[in-house]
């Protein structure tokens, strides 16, 4: 048994060694084929975030905003893109196609054509091999052609930057430009190219003056006038041959050195470019730096106009970014609900948007107008501007704008005038933004739904990689309008002695019903300052005094920055979009009274020329009708005297008058209920009869003295009589 055991022991361990073996040479193959075929380097995953997106008014350059006449301001939506790269997992071979033709000495903005293409060349260059890592340095290579009337320079691949940056330096500009020369050398190099995906970026300011290509045959050609030279048709016009200056070399090109009168020059180089895009490179990728009007026409995966300096970065960034492993934005949908009819208005009928303009403005800051820009839209059911950019990849760098044009509503004047008088606004889009409340302004949009969607995904080396997708939202920015502040200065006006009350109230309304506020005056100053709205619509406003204060009457109303309404001398319209001063004095009159005396005698007939004075007001005589008038009384206590009597009447002393605050009065404690009204003033008038003194005979009668002496007589035998009286008495 142990025997038996011992030989299955044996044998299990033969096979372990045999299965450790295995794995053994296993490893090692594998590590064999690491060791020969490096793994490519992955891309790093990116998030790139949300794009940066903003919503403001455009400003003057002095900041402040851009509004026209008619209040309209200029509101604009953006989205900026945003791109990262990273290693590429695929080999890229990138060849850059230069012209050097004596064209690219011309200006460019600040510097010269070729400048600005040495500069975005590097640039462009030491992204690409930045792909590079340490691991790998041949994960991507670069390869500069220059040509002017032929191939100039073909200098070898490189994956080293300075190398490459030293080449792109040492270019000059001399020369013709033959695009067939340089598309048919990048050709060459491209099919010599097996284990990667090879790029052509070819770059060039103008038309095509030289060729390679006969184009025509010796048939076709036959048909014009033409010679042989050397044994080679020559169209007449086109210089056979064309001569290096510095060493007389014939380099076999054809055309006029100038122009491309038949489109030959074009046509050659096009079939190249054909066979390019058709398969022999991933892509072929045309720049225009200059006056090369037919290079759109040119075969070409895409192609790019650049007038500037900045646009030829952008492009070469562009083009970068579909090279390598790229992270950027597409789907890019912009909805901005615009409060129409709450605190802004488009300009267009019913308050609709409409007019959109469009603007692309690169890295550098240089705006253009975007000729053929994705139309955004307004939906008047939803009130909403959308702006939908489809699947237009955002450039890294360069900022999409859409603009059109709004206005404040009359509400959001309305409700700011609420608010700055510490009511509450119709609008939850008009608020105040400073603890002390001074400052309100108008928001144009609400708090929420105003968004812009978008996708982020990756190109491998221009390739959309379909798992890389992510879609993300946000917000846009809630920017706001300060909405001028106008204001109604009430005044009390006391036209009389003293003041009728210690306060009062005067009523505000407008003619809509929408504002409507009372407001108390007191004696300390007798005035207040309220927030009302003018706005693009205005209002007419009406100031109205709650109640008069006894003893006093409304004499009017004074306006000042309003304009009257009709014949209400208390109304006024108040209109503008910028803030507005106006003001409203009402006046109250205090009431004075008239106090009439008729003077008669008391057999009731006017007595002229009776003197009476007032406490205050001064003596006046009556007229011939005996009335005697004292105006100008104001509410008091009046002493009135008659100080002069007609002759023959008695003078029959002082009197006391009091007239009351509410319009009543009384003539010794007795109320006075002859009144009346004349010429507008009240009066109170009260009879005044004097008594007929007694009249004593006349001269050359009896006279008095018989009438004395009985009198007399009579007095004393009553006297007697009496004491006769007393002494019987005792």
């Amino acid at each position: 048994m142990k025997k038996s055991r011992l030989t299955v022991m044996h044998s299990s361990n033969r096979h372990l060694r045999v299965i450790l073996a295995a794995a053994a040479f296993a490893l090692m193959v594998l590590m064999v084929g690491a060791l020969l075929h490096p793994v490519l380097a992955q891309a790093e995953a990116i998030d790139l975030g949300a794009p940066l997106v903003d919503k403001a008014f455009a400003k003057n350059q002095d900041g402040s905003l851009q509004v026209d006449e008619e209040g309209n301001y200029t509101l604009q939506l953006s989205v900026t893109g945003k791109s990262q790269s990273t290693s590429t997992s695929s080999k890229a071979y990138v060849i850059f196609v230069a012209d050097v033709s004596g064209s690219m000495k011309n200006r460019y903005g600040d510097t010269t054509r070729l400048a600005a293409a040495k500069s975005s060349i590097n640039a462009a260059a030491q992204t690409i091999l930045n792909q590079n890592s340490a691991a790998d340095q041949t994960l991507a290579e670069v390869k500069l052609i220059t040509f002017s009337t032929r191939v100039v320079n073909n200098y070898d691949w490189t994956n080293g930057i300075n190398t490459f940056k030293s080449q792109v330096n040492s270019m000059t500009a001399e020369g013709g430009t033959n695009w067939e020369a340089a598309l048919l050398q990048a050709e060459t190099e491209a099919t010599s190219i097996t284990d990667g995906a090879v790029y052509v970026i070819f770059v060039s300011d103008g038309e095509p003056t030289y060729r390679l290509s006969q184009i025509y045959s010796d048939e076709d050609y036959e048909k014009y006038t033409a010679t042989r030279w050397n044994g080679v048709w020559v169209y007449p016009n086109e210089g056979p041959l064309y001569y290096d200056d510095k060493n007389n070399d014939v380099t076999g090109v054809y055309g006029e050195g100038d122009a491309d009168p038949k489109g030959w020059n074009f046509a050659a180089a096009n079939i190249v470019a054909d066979r390019l895009v058709d398969g022999e490179v991933h892509a072929l990728y045309t720049i225009n730096v200059g006056d090369a009007e037919s290079m759109d026409s040119l075969a070409a995966s895409r192609h790019f106009e650049a007038s500037s300096p900045t646009e030829l970065q952008s492009a070469l960034s562009a083009i970068v970014s579909e090279i390598t492993y790229a992270y950027s934005y597409k789907n890019v949908l912009m909805t901005d609900y615009v409060t129409i009819g709450d605190t802004v208005l488009g300009v267009a009928d019913g308050g609709g948007v409409s007019g959109f303009t469009y603007a692309i403005t690169d890295a550098g800051g240089n705006t253009t107008t975007w000729a053929d820009a994705p139309e955004a839209s307004y939906d008047p059911s939803i009130k909403a501007v959308t702006w939908d950019l489809g699947k237009m990849v955002l450039q890294n760098g360069t900022t999409y704008t859409v603009s059109f044009k709004v206005r404040l509503t009359q509400q959001a004047f309305d409700d700011e005038a609420k608010l700055a008088n510490g009511q509450t606004a119709i609008s939850s889009n008009v608020v105040k933004v400073s603890s002390d409340g001074s400052d309100i302004v108008a928001y144009t949009n609400p708090s929420a739904g105003n968004t812009v969607a978008y996708t982020q995904f990756m190109t491998e080396n221009g390739v959309e990689q379909p798992d890389s997708e992510k879609d993300g939202v946000v917000d846009l920015p809630r920017p706001e309008l300060t909405v001028s502040t106008s204001t109604l200065t009430l005044t009390k006006s006391w036209n009389g002695s003293g003041t009728g009350a210690d306060s009062l109230t005067l009523h505000v309304e407008d003619s809509a019903g929408v504002f409507s506020q009372d407001v108390v005056l007191v004696g300390s100053s007798w005035t207040k300052t309220i927030y009302v709205a003018a706005g693009p619509e205005g209002h007419s406003y009406t100031v109205t005094e709650s109640s008069v204060p006894a003893g006093w009457v409304l004499e009017g109303y004074a306006l000042t920055g309003l304009v009257p309404s009709g014949s209400d001398t208390n109304s006024g319209t108040l209109k503008g979009l910028n803030a507005q001063s106006a003001g409203v004095t009402v006046t109250n009159k205090q009431i004075k009274y008239a106090f009439r005396i008729l003077k008669q005698g008391s057999d009731g007939a006017a007595l002229s020329g009776a003197t009476f004075s007032v406490s205050g007001s001064g003596s006046q005589a009556t007229g011939e009708d005996g009335l005697v008038t004292f105006g100008q009384l104001l509410p008091g206590t009046y002493t009135v005297a008659e100080e002069k009597v007609p002759s023959g009447y008695t003078l029959p002393g002082t009197h006391t008058l009091v007239i009351s605050i509410d319009g009543t009065a009384t003539w010794d404690g007795i109320e006075i209920t002859n009144t009346g009204v004349d010429q507008g003033v009240k009066y109170f008038q009260t009879t005044v009869t004097n008594e007929k003194i007694a009249e004593l005979p006349k001269t050359g009668g009896i006279g008095i003295a018989p009438f004395t002496v009985v009198g007399a007589a009579l007095v004393i035998a009553g006297g007697l009589a009496l004491l006769k009286r007393e002494e019987k008495g005792h």
